[in-house]
């Protein structure tokens, strides 16, 4: 999740104690996810501000195409994190918690966010009432990183009744088990099937998409196949496993590949293959999360390099509302993906942002008012 008082912690008066979880390294995997996704959100934003207009077949394109595809495990990875924390059985979390705490804190961050975000995108042309109707209709809409605020919004208010399930093994795998089918496995052979146009391949996997859409349930699909992957992965993943971490990076691979490719013969820029519930996109970030969980759990840590971490972690949620305008205001003065070698400059443009952004929202966040509700 963004924001970080993840820890559900006890409230004075409650008659339900949450305690603070005691293990000390889950901690530290979580806040590493969490700053290691923030800055994969960053990367997918300076690659896709001039995604479009890069020269198909070239490989200027390809290295967009790679930065992209791995990067988009970013906001799975987010998901997760928050199901691994609000669905964890060791702790209750009582819808008052959810209403008073987490939602008001995302509400009012996104019309605070939104209408910042208005103001740089609506010029006023000289009628006011169109001027106030145009920056009104920006601030409902929000810019286009704010979405995952409704979304999470969204899965916090389902959180107790998914933990009515997701506290039974068996239960949660056949949730699991459902979501991967219908939400993931089914949609990416329907996108392979768009790569044979004009064949009975593509007839075949049409009546098959007509087939499944007679299934009309949606209980295991969209981000809360995520949010139970994120708990699942917390809870029962006890051992390493490289060959996750190889599949993922396979996967992505894949994706990568396919985008380059498909967007060369359609003569179009792509990018199906970036879509979050992909299985290329659902193994990386399957890959990266328990990769995380894995190393962090093998090798110490000092107090120091863990409360920097923490630091860090604190501010994500900041640097998540603020770092689009960053890069709006280093884009409209010349700094963007397209400058020089790209393989290099997407990456260092990526972490001038997150400076820049982190940077800011540590300024805000010494401001307790605005550190309680918009950073």
């Amino acid at each position: 999740m963004l924001i970080n008082d993840a820890e559900v912690e006890s409230e004075k008066g409650s008659s339900t104690t949450v305690k603070r979880p005691t293990e000390h390294k889950r901690l530290y995997y979580i806040d590493m996810l969490r700053i290691i996704a923030i800055f994969l959100v960053i990367v997918i934003h300076v690659t896709g501000k001039h995604f479009y207009e890069v020269p198909l077949n070239s490989s200027r394109y390809f290295v967009f195409c790679l930065f992209d595809e791995f990067a988009h495990v970013a906001v799975p990875v987010f998901v997760m994190i928050s199901g691994a924390l609000f669905l964890d059985s060791a702790k209750e979390v009582p819808y008052r918690l959810i209403l008073h705490k987490y939602l008001p804190r995302i509400v009012i961050s996104y019309f605070v966010w939104g209408l910042v975000y208005a103001l740089w995108e609506c010029k006023y042309a000289g009628d006011a009432s169109e001027y106030l109707l145009a920056l009104a209709c920006t601030i409902m809409r929000g810019p286009r990183h704010l979405w995952f605020l409704p979304m999470i919004a969204g899965l916090y208010l389902i959180t107790p009744l998914m933990r009515t399930f997701t506290s039974n093994r068996q239960l949660l795998e056949a949730f699991l088990c459902l979501g991967l089918i219908f939400a993931s496995i089914i949609p990416t052979i329907e996108g392979i099937a768009v790569l044979y146009p004009n064949s009975g391949f593509q007839e075949l996997f049409s009546a098959g998409k007509a087939l499944s859409q007679n299934v009309t349930f949606h209980f295991a699909m969209g981000y809360s196949l995520y949010y139970a992957l994120g708990h699942y992965f917390h809870e029962y993943h006890k051992k390493t496993s490289v060959w996750l971490y190889v599949m993922g990076f396979i996967a992505l691979s894949i994706g990568s590949g396919l985008t380059f490719w498909y967007s060369g013969i359609s003569g179009v820029a792509s990018v199906m293959f970036f879509n979050n519930f992909s299985v290329y996109i659902l193994l990386g970030a399957i890959g990266l999360f328990c990769m995380l969980k894995d190393v962090i759990e093998t090798i110490s840590i000092t107090s120091r390099i863990e409360n920097l971490v923490a630091y860090v972690s604190s501010r994500v949620f900041g640097v998540y509302l603020v770092h689009l305008l960053v890069l709006n205001i280093l884009d409209s003065i010349g700094f963007s993906s397209l400058m020089y070698n790209s393989a290099i400059v997407i990456p260092a443009l990526s972490v001038v942002i997150f400076a820049i952004s982190f940077a800011v929202s540590a300024l805000l966040g010494c401001i307790p008012m605005l550190r309680r509700w918009i950073v």
